[in-house]
């Protein structure tokens, strides 16, 4: 073939004849001078030209806007090595209700599956992390992810709006074991670098259901506690958390007045 020519091509990532692991990306390439008498001698150098698009997977609740870039591909993978994909670079990245922007993905496939690193700018702070994913029945994958300087009160209006706010730059570190879409264990630990504020804002519904036929030392006492963590300056913080089988505890330490 003199020349061959794709347009608007989709990388599908397949082992043991199951080809389900779709890439966030099309693609445009050409190859000149191929040689198909011999498939078995098959031989293809190529760049994947990757255009700027939006991508949205509902079923992952996740969406990627790719800036233009390209992956070196070659077939069959050199001996001893890795097709390595070259960055891919994201103009945003939004996960649920998690977002993140200028963006980057760099893989490597191999028979056993993915491996990849990742970072990226969230929440006036930067995040970074990797993953491994392995081609096998139940799609298991490990995943881990760190921030540095990430802005609390951005992140907790996020996770849980009026109810939990917390102040100040955070540094934090995770690690996830999942099963295809299923997330069975995630592990961190976090620490603020600056002094901030916790506030509890449905601590306001427990002051508001202190029971009238309490005496009045228990009830100024409930109050006096409930308010004191209701609105608390601290100097210092930190914790750790774990969530397995949809079930998780949250550790915090604060030092303040």
């Amino acid at each position: 073939i003199g020349e061959l020519l794709v347009t608007d091509g989709r990388l599908i990532v397949g082992s043991s004849g199951r080809t389900k692991y779709g890439l966030p990306l099309n693609f445009h390439a050409s190859a000149h001078d191929i040689a198909l008498d011999n498939l078995a001698t098959l031989k293809l150098q190529t760049a994947f030209e990757i255009p700027a698009q939006t991508t949205d997977f509902p079923s992952y609740q996740l969406e990627v806007a790719t800036r233009k870039g390209d992956l070196q591909f070659a077939y069959p993978p050199e001996k001893n090595e890795n097709n390595l994909v070259g960055k891919i670079f994201f103009d945003s990245i939004r996960w649920r209700q998690y977002e993140a922007a200028e963006a980057w993905l760099s893989a490597t496939f191999d028979q056993g599956g993915i491996n990849g690193d990742f970072g990226g700018r969230a929440y006036g702070g930067y995040l970074s992390g990797g993953f491994s994913f392995l081609f096998e029945e139940e799609a298991p994958w490990i995943g881990w992810l760190s921030g540095n300087k990430v802005d609390l009160k951005r992140l907790t209006d996020i996770i849980s709006p009026q109810n939990f706010q917390m102040t100040g730059p955070l540094n934090f570190k995770l690690q996830m074991d999942a099963f295809g879409r299923r997330i069975e264990r995630v592990k961190g630990k976090f620490d603020t670098l600056k002094p901030g504020r916790m506030k509890i804002g449905k601590l306001d519904d427990f002051l508001a259901r202190i029971p009238d036929k309490w005496s009045n030392l228990k009830q100024s006492s409930t109050r006096l506690a409930l308010e004191a963590l209701r609105d608390f300056d601290y100097t210092r913080a930190g914790g750790d958390l774990w969530f397995v089988d949809n079930q998780g505890i949250l550790g915090l330490k604060l030092q303040g007045p």
